[in-house]
């Protein structure tokens, strides 16, 4: 991930993180028709630590490129909300976004009205 982040931040690159999506829960639809094929659900596993540590080394690396992160599991808005608005600059302060990640059911309706008061 840092190699990647360096390239993107060399190119001028933005970065995007989908982050919270638990992958192919449904095994036998995965069997069936393959990985990949929306049969995703929420993750419930922390995000802040360590997202904070990768975004905070390529900073002091020089090589923070500009960053949406795309979050699924609503119970992290407010944790990943607050990260990105702390790690603002006023010479940077579009470096980092969140976005409603669009193949969400949960984000269709009152999940996007939430997103958008975060």
């Amino acid at each position: 991930m840092l190699f990647f982040g360096h390239l993107d931040s060399e190119k001028g690159w933005t970065k995007q993180l989908h982050l919270g999506a638990f992958r192919n829960v449904n095994t036998a639809m995965v069997r069936k028709a393959g990985p990949d094929i929306g049969v995703d659900s929420v993750g419930d596993w922390s995000q802040a630590q360590s997202l904070g540590a990768y975004l905070g080394r390529l900073e002091e690396e020089n090589a923070l490129p500009k960053v949406v992160v795309y979050n699924l599991n609503p119970a992290d808005n407010y944790v990943l909300a607050t990260m990105i608005a702390t790690s603002r600059t006023e010479a940077h302060p579009g470096k980092f976004n969140s976005a409603v990640d669009g193949g969400s059911s949960i984000k269709r309706s009152n999940g996007m009205a939430t997103e958008c008061a975060v």
